[in-house]
């Protein structure tokens, strides 16, 4: 398939907010359009909420996709036109509406990316955008409307070491959702070290909570970069008793807001349920499980930044 096409024709101001599906019930919203006659469990599935408010008025009979698109450029893509959609993955959507998004086949080889030492992944994220014709894929005269702008999807058919990864960080083969954006490969002098996490300081890193007396010493937030569902305990950076907890991982949303929550090699390692997750790009458990597709944005926000990842 070719990759799609860019949004210059993008619409334009509006605020108009609707639901909007497939007519007369021929699809649910979420069922994807897959052969009728393939049969089996979903290998990855993805779900968040389409949201937003789109930048013009829809036609109550427009049909609003979602699908994953892949970038063969890795995480190096700035636009929408160097994406290759993934067919077969395409579903109705509705807004603003939960919505889950099953995938049977993992990337082809037009999906992925070779890094230079040979390793492959494909990286990508959940696209929106119009079907006008109904042919449930993306076609040159049709809009994308937006995406999963601060959410990642990666798939390595092997291990990817950690020179190889996009997170920086050592995967193990299968699927993953992380935040974005990643620090691009060879971006300059590496950030300054962080202060080592050694100590037992019995704050209970990652529980729920409702106040801070419930972390025993750190605190009890309710966001971080994004909404933390049920609140988490965490330490502030400097912490005030000096203690940083061991095993635990630095995360920062910007000046004098760097809290230590917990850090995790795998999702055994995180104890809290859905959407709480091993993020691949944080190594910390994360609510990033729940991939938000946002309207309004035509332009695509890149996948890596050559500086320190801003909040």
């Amino acid at each position: 398939m070719a990759p799609v096409n860019g949004v210059s024709g993008a619409v334009g101001g509006g605020r108009l907010f609707v639901p909007v599906c497939l007519a007369l019930g021929a699809l649910a919203c979420g069922d994807t359009l897959v052969d009728s006659a393939y049969s089996g469990a979903p290998r990855f599935t993805l779900q968040g909420v389409v949201g937003g408010n789109p930048d013009a008025p829809l036609d109550p009979e427009s049909l609003v996709m979602t699908a994953m698109f892949w970038s063969p450029q890795g995480p190096l893509a700035r636009n929408y036109d160097e994406l290759v959609e993934q067919l077969g993955t395409a579903s109705a959507a509705q807004v603003a509406q939960p919505y889950v998004m099953n995938l049977f086949d993992e990337p082809g080889p037009q999906h992925l990316y070779t890094t230079p030492s040979g390793a492959r992944y494909a990286l990508g994220r959940v696209v929106a955008y119009l079907d006008t014709n109904g042919n449930g894929r993306l076609d040159p005269s049709e809009l994308i409307l937006g995406a999963s702008q601060g959410f990642g999807v990666l798939y390595a058919p092997q291990a990817l070491a950690a020179g190889d990864s996009p997170t920086g960080r050592s995967l193990p083969a299968g699927w993953h959702t992380f935040m974005l954006p990643l620090r691009c490969p060879n971006a300059g002098p590496e950030p300054e070290p962080v202060p080592v996490a050694d100590g037992d300081c019995g704050v209970p890193l990652g529980a729920p909570c409702d106040v801070d007396d419930d972390c025993h010493g750190g605190v009890c937030l309710g966001a971080l970069i994004i909404p933390l569902p049920h609140r988490l305990c965490a330490i502030p950076e400097p912490p005030p008793n000096g203690c940083r907890q061991r095993g635990s991982v630095l995360v920062s949303e910007g000046p004098a807001r760097d809290y230590w929550i917990q850090g995790c090699a795998s999702q055994s390692d995180c104890t809290r349920g859905y959407p709480y997750q091993c993020d691949a790009g944080l190594a910390a458990c994360f609510p990033s499980a729940e991939v938000h597709v946002t309207l309004n944005e035509t332009s695509m926000r890149p996948f890596c930044v050559s500086g320190p990842p801003p909040p």
